[in-house]
């Protein structure tokens, strides 16, 4: 065959490399060059910023050969271009499949060991049943520490488990979401099951309760386990439910986030917000300052991700090297009571519209006074998203605040940071990494 070339059988996850802390100006030819002289360079991809069209400030580089990862990773740093550049191996990015239909019990443990002959599994998600005393329902979520691993298995007709197991592929749980609002307080689990089945088959219905009252707070949401199911129901902006029209659009995806502690070192938002980008897409990066050292930042931050799975993949790390300073990870999450000042005492970089809940500001939690962790008005305006109606009064929260993040659904508006502003008001619930 002549001067054939091989490349043995390692995955492009295993050959990829992460450079962070680049020149805005820097291209792709001089990264090729640079990273060249390490071995032979396949491919390099800059990551751009959608909206202005400008470098994010790292790269990845994929090496035809592994051993040429190897000599670049002896050292942690490199000087490029008169800066210094951080590297390291790429993370992989995980895959997660449906897995559904069992008609006989088994445990999570009988799942992870079958799905381990294909790759390492991270975890399995088993949904239960709360009307059913917390009954397992008849489906999982099964993620793999790699995506060709999920991307491999839907094409296998069943997962040979438990007789005619059913697959879907790599399509997470949120772009097959849907929200439901503006529903009778009447509505029940199995009601919103039975009509939004004529879409599609529902892997599971959730209807959002208030935890005082314990009353519907008139919004639910539907998880198909196909998406195309989801897209049949979207084709109509309002739905007749029991005589009553419903707004349905797809669920805003929840958002996860960090406590990163500890820095010994100075390092910027940007260099933070550079090394976490390797993993996810990082919608915020916020850091604390002392006022009364002159606003100096303190040694931690808080890290919000476009998804929640990337903060909880993170989460299994105890420790991460950034730019060289070993720091501490810790989930952060929201206490219902008291709240976040965003005045006196502290302060927060980045602004007061953040501040309010939007996006992972301090409001951004799932459930913290009502907030879903979107901006003000993710949802439009009409009937309340972010804009008053049913349930929002003052406060702007619109079937319990499930757009603003602050505003705390009801007549009460008890996260009221868009009512009063000044100090940043509540604001949602206090973040407390610890």
């Amino acid at each position: 065959m002549g001067d054939t070339e091989m490349t043995n059988n390692v995955s492009e996850d295993d050959r990829k490399l992460f450079a962070g802390g680049l020149p805005q100006e820097t291209t792709e030819a001089e990264l090729k060059e640079y990273f060249g002289q390490f071995g032979t360079v396949a491919s390099v991809n800059i990551k751009m910023d959608a909206m202005t069209g400008r470098s994010r400030g790292f790269a990845f580089i994929v090496y035809e050969d592994v051993s040429s990862l190897d000599k670049v990773l002896k050292d942690e740093f490199h000087n490029f271009k008169n800066k210094k550049v951080a590297v390291k191996k790429a993370a992989s990015k995980q895959g997660k499949i449906y897995v559904g239909k069992f008609n006989t019990p088994i445990t999570e443990d009988e799942i992870k060991q079958h799905f381990s002959q294909y790759g390492n599994v991270v975890e399995v998600q088993r949904p239960v049943d709360r009307s059913k005393n917390n009954e397992p329902k008849n489906f999982c979520f099964v993620t793999f520490e790699k995506e060709e691993t999920a991307n491999t298995l839907p094409a296998v007709p069943s997962a040979g488990i438990m007789g005619d197991t059913e697959m879907t592929n790599n399509v997470s749980e949120d772009d097959r979401k849907l929200f439901a609002g503006g529903l009778p307080q009447e509505t029940t689990e199995a009601e919103l099951k039975e009509y939004f089945g004529q879409f599609g088959t529902v892997a599971s219905v959730n209807i959002k309760m208030d935890a005082m009252t314990g009353r519907s707070r008139g919004f639910a949401f539907i998880v198909y386990e196909d998406v195309s199911s989801l897209d049949k129901v979207l084709k109509d902006e309002f739905h007749n439910f029991k005589n009553k029209k419903v707004a349905v659009k797809k669920a805003a995806s929840k958002q996860g986030k960090i406590y990163v502690g500890k820095f010994n070192t100075p390092i910027t938002e940007d260099e933070i917000k550079q090394h976490f980008s390797q993993y996810g897409n990082v919608v915020e990066v916020q850091r604390p300052v002392d006022r009364s050292k002159n606003n100096e930042p303190k040694n931690f931050c808080f890290v919000t991700f476009e998804k929640e799975e990337t903060a909880n993949t993170l989460l299994k790390k105890a420790s991460e090297s950034v730019h060289g300073q070993e720091v501490e990870l810790k989930k952060v999450t929201l206490k219902q009571e008291g709240g976040m000042r965003g005045g006196r005492g502290g302060g927060m970089r980045g602004g007061m519209g953040r501040g309010q809940g939007g996006h992972g500001g301090w409001g951004g939690g799932y459930d913290a006074w009502g907030g879903y962790g979107g901006g003000w008005g993710d949802y439009g305006g009409w009937g309340g998203y972010g804009a008053g109606g049913w349930g929002g009064g003052q406060a702007q929260g619109g079937w319990g605040a499930y757009g603003p993040g602050a505003g705390g659904g009801g007549k009460m508006g008890m996260g009221g940071g868009y009512q009063r502003g000044g100090r940043g008001g509540r604001g949602g619930g206090r973040a407390a990494p610890y």
